[in-house]
């Protein structure tokens, strides 16, 4: 019979995803407290979500993330999806600038993360060498240690990381658009943009709202490449909830708190992905 060879994937399944899930959610429930060498637990029931709920950080730290979250998925999945309805064309450099499009997905997070932290920096940092040298800045700018700049500095981390993918998939389903509906809108006089509305979008919707779930649901989830950058700062202005939930757990030690928030981040990612699935 074939379910016995199942059964090592399924007990690695329960070794490494069932039961931290369920560990990690009981974990929620209890105060954890280091007391001269030694660890103290008692259960508190739901005292750390209330804790959560109440605090006017945790709203903000969600705000942020809705705001980063928002700003690098809608400017990345126009940008994208602009970048494959032209090399969707031949033309001559196609192959090269394709291949040079698709190197940000090909590096980790973390490595990204330190490349643009090169980048920005305020004292040696390209950006500012450039910027200077074109007359569009008069003076270095902090880029990383603004509260009004760090934010959209991410944000523009963030779309250069996530933009690869996304080209990926509207590329792929670009080419199943059959060539003789472009023919037909051609032919009953429809211009470029009546071609795109009429013809391609409605061809590759399905494509177009699967990478916008998958990306809110991964920026939502967005960790390493804010940690690198900024840590957070300055002064919590790219706090996002994966980071507050790190700095709780690991910095903080509030594994209850840390792990109550983790949870309740992703109560929100899926009434968000329930809510865009009922609407698409």
């Amino acid at each position: 019979m074939p379910i016995p060879f199942s059964y090592p994937f399924f007990f690695l399944m329960v070794i490494f995803r069932i039961y931290p899930i369920i560990y990690s959610f009981g974990l929620s429930f209890l105060k954890i407290v280091f007391e001269g060498g030694a660890v103290k637990t008692s259960y508190v029931g739901f005292e750390n979500w209330a804790v959560l709920i109440s605090d006017p950080f945790v709203l903000k730290s969600f705000m942020i993330t809705a705001y980063f979250t928002g700003l690098s998925v809608g400017i990345g999945i126009v940008f994208s999806l602009g970048v494959a309805l032209l090399l969707n064309k031949d033309f001559r450099g196609k192959k090269i600038l394709s291949t040079i499009l698709l190197i940000p997905w090909a590096i980790p997070s973390v490595v990204s993360g330190q490349v643009w932290k090169w980048i920005f920096n305020s004292q040696y940092g390209i950006l500012n060498t450039i910027l200077l040298k074109l007359n569009i800045i008069s003076e270095r700018v902090t880029w990383l240690f603004n509260p009004d700049l760090a934010l959209y500095c991410v944000v523009f981390a963030q779309i250069w990381n996530i933009t690869p993918f996304m080209l990926i998939l509207f590329l792929s389903s670009l080419a199943t658009v059959p060539k003789t509906l472009y023919d037909a809108a051609l032919v009953d006089g429809a211009n470029r943009w009546q071609s795109f509305r009429h013809v391609t979008f409605p061809w590759i919707r399905t494509t177009f709202f699967f990478v916008l779930i998958l990306e809110i649901m991964w920026s939502f989830k967005s960790f390493d490449l804010i940690y690198v950058l900024t840590r957070g700062g300055p002064y919590d202005s790219t706090t996002v909830v994966y980071l507050l939930v790190y700095k709780n757990t690991f910095e903080y030690f509030k594994f209850g708190i840390g792990a109550a928030l983790a949870y309740l981040l992703a109560i929100v990612i899926l009434i968000l992905t329930w809510l865009m699935y009922r609407f698409t």
